[in-house]
């Protein structure tokens, strides 16, 4: 009966952080006539804020520049004094403005390990949530200026807000994963771009999602392959949903330029498959399925024996078995 009612509750607060996080997305019919979702960013601001003052002495936020007049803010969460956890993970969001639940997953997830801090007692984080502002206010790709920020993170590209996102990281980019949430709104299925080699690692935690939800090879007509390596238009993927990219300019590709051992891009799908054909994913069930999967990389990630030489290229690791108790939340 105790359990029951534990888990009735966890499930309770977890639902209302869902719903409070989703109360930060409006909606308006763009040029293609389809109906999609736009972030409030000046309501997130003020939600940042109000999470640092129920939380003070687990989570700062500090302004570290600015983006076309918007503040740049990066939040520091379970980084005590004179204490290093040891895992330390690096959330971003928002690159694109027009993919704005990789944002909200972000303060889901954020708002989560919060009141769950006994699971996440051995990780510290750090959330960069609205890299591109502007952007997200327009509910555009790009910024105002018409810069993919997503490109400019490379010599002869630097922004305003990506120069001021590696000036941050000059003074301490010692993660263990970077983790950059994107979405990819013509897509219905889910997968993962990891910059680099990882042992695994990616690979494991899509095995937590079904694989009618993962991205899979197709041949030119469209017709679904389950061999691999195989091409789905430009992605070669590796197994469901796992596929590669060292674009350069990329956020990801300079976290791991930065020498970050596990770096990726997670997209969610934003097309539903049905009987009738394909239709718009609800964004409570893309958040869902983003915050699973940012939770199978960090068990993943403890499943490998973390030695100095991993954050220099890898070290000793243990077999990775990943949990699937949470695979039913995303069905």
């Amino acid at each position: 009966m105790r359990a029951l009612i534990i888990f009735t509750i966890l499930t309770f607060v977890h639902n209302t952080f869902a719903k409070n996080c989703l109360d930060l997305l409006s909606t308006f019919q763009n040029k293609e006539r389809n109906v999609a979702p736009v972030l409030d960013v000046s309501a997130t601001y003020k939600r940042l804020y109000e999470i640092q003052k129920q939380f003070p002495e687990h989570i700062k936020i500090h302004k570290f520049g600015t983006s076309e007049g918007e503040d740049l803010l990066a939040l520091n969460v379970f980084h005590y004094k004179d204490q290093r956890k040891k895992y330390r993970i690096m959330i971003s969001s928002g690159v694109h403005g027009n993919e704005p639940m990789g944002v909200i997953t972000a303060m889901n997830f954020l708002e989560t390990l919060l009141k769950n801090r006994d699971e996440f007692k051995d990780f510290e984080f750090t959330f960069i949530p609205m890299i591109n502002p502007t952007g997200l206010i327009d509910s555009t790709r790009r910024t105002r200026a018409d810069i993919d920020l997503n490109r400019s993170f490379k010599d002869g590209h630097w922004v305003e807000a990506s120069s001021a996102l590696r000036e941050l990281l000059a003074k301490d980019s010692d993660f263990d994963m970077a983790i950059d949430l994107h979405g990819a709104n013509t897509k219905s299925e889910f997968f993962a771009i990891k910059a680099d080699e990882d042992r695994g690692l990616a690979r494991e935690a899509l095995k937590s999602l079904q694989k009618k939800d993962l991205l899979f090879p197709k041949t030119e007509e469209g017709e679904r392959l389950n061999e691999f390596p195989g091409q789905n238009g430009s992605y070669t993927l590796f197994s469901p949903g796992e596929t590669l990219s060292q674009s350069l300019g990329t956020l990801k590709t300079y976290y791991n330029n930065l020498g970050i051992p596990y770096s990726y891009t997670l997209e969610y799908p934003g097309m539903l498959k049905t009987n009738k054909g394909e239709k718009q994913m609800p964004p409570q069930r893309q958040m869902k399925m983003m915050t699973h999967i940012v939770r199978s990389l960090l068990y993943s990630l403890k499943k490998i024996e973390r030695t100095p030489q991993s954050i220099k290229k890898f070290g000793p690791t243990k077999p990775i078995q990943v949990p699937n108790t949470t695979s039913a939340a995303v069905k």
